[in-house]
Parts: structure tokens; C-alpha cells; sequence
């Protein structure tokens, strides 16, 4: 209860600094707090002390590092991300998934940085809507060869791409009769 309490002096306090706050006891016990006391009540004015402005200041950069640190952290050719890969195949480059699923992860360094999200893309497509997500899970991904990519984007701008990765997906055939020895 007084932390119920204290929130609805602090929010009374922040919102009326102009008006007067009164506290009266209603008939079941519990002391209310208002800026508009019912007339039917003994309500006694609340003295609150005066709001606790801070002021926010940015902090300055520490003494060794320098503004070009932040260059520093980009890659060597000016691309925000130094490494961008898509992390999870087999390193035969082989899946076998028969119900055709497949769970990668990409690799950023550094980590993903706000308002950038990535996009996947199986075979040249996008798979998803951009996320900012470094998990995918592909679902149903039919039998065969198949190119996977993933892209950084700044908004709906491009601005850094992944190695395209091959891979295979390798699934059971139902239909097909099992290998039988020739008649002779």
C-alpha cells in the first residue's frame, strides 16, 4: 500500500506543482489523496516538498579514446559491420531435414546497431520481413540446391550484405519404390 501510496504523490506532486493536494480518510479507513476534496469531508492540505529536477548532461568521451575510435570499429573498407555471416551450416554444406527445417543464426560484429534490422534472402527472396532478430527458422525448404544471404539494413536501405551461402537440402521421397535388385 505505501508504495501505491508514494507513485500517487509523486504523480499528484508532477502533475499539479500549481494546485493544492489534500488528504482525507474515507469511511472505510483508507487515506485518499486529491486536488478536489468532496465538500462532505475534513480534508487537510498535504505539504509536499518542492520536485527534484535533474539535469541531464552528455557524457564526455574518456580520456585515451578518441571520436575516431568509433571509425575505428568499422571495418576496414567503411562498412558498419566488420563481420557479417550466416553461422549454422553444416560444414559439408549438406542438410538433411525431412520436414524441410532449418534453424541459423548470423554472426555481427559488432552486435546489431539500433534502428538497423536484417533481412533474409533464400534464393535471391526475402524469406520474412526484416527483423532485428539473428535467429531464422526456414520451414518446408523443398529438396535441392539453395543460396542463402542475409543484408543489413539501415531503414529500407541496403547497407552491408552477407557472403551468399550454398547449401543442400536433402529430404525423403515418400513416393519413390526402394531400390530393388534387377530382374534377371
Amino acid at each position: 500500500m505505501r508504495p501505491f501510496l508514494f507513485c500517487l504523490l509523486l504523480i499528484a506532486s508532477a502533475t499539479s506543482l500549481a494546485s493544492e493536494i489534500y488528504r482525507y480518510t474515507d469511511e472505510r479507513g483508507n487515506p485518499v489523496f486529491t486536488n478536489e476534496p468532496p465538500s462532505h469531508v475534513n480534508a487537510k492540505p498535504v505539504n509536499l516538498p518542492p520536485p527534484t529536477i535533474v539535469e541531464l548532461r552528455t557524457p564526455e568521451i574518456p580520456a585515451g579514446i578518441s571520436a575516431s575510435d568509433e571509425v575505428a570499429s568499422q571495418s576496414a573498407d567503411g562498412k558498419p559491420y566488420r563481420v557479417v555471416a550466416i553461422t549454422g551450416l553444416p560444414q559439408d554444406r549438406t542438410i538433411r531435414a525431412n520436414d524441410g527445417r532449418i534453424e541459423l543464426n548470423v554472426q555481427l560484429v559488432p552486435a546489431l546497431r539500433p534502428g538497423h534490422s536484417l533481412r533474409f534472402l533464400l534464393d535471391g527472396e526475402p524469406v520474412m520481413p526484416s527483423t532485428t532478430s539473428a535467429s531464422l527458422q526456414l520451414d518446408n525448404v523443398p529438396r535441392g540446391k539453395h543460396n542463402l544471404q542475409v543484408e543489413v539494413l539501415a531503414g529500407d536501405k541496403v547497407i552491408q550484405r552477407s557472403a551468399v551461402e550454398t547449401f543442400h537440402v536433402q529430404r525423403v521421397a515418400l513416393g519413390n519404390a526402394p531400390n530393388r535388385p534387377a530382374k534377371p
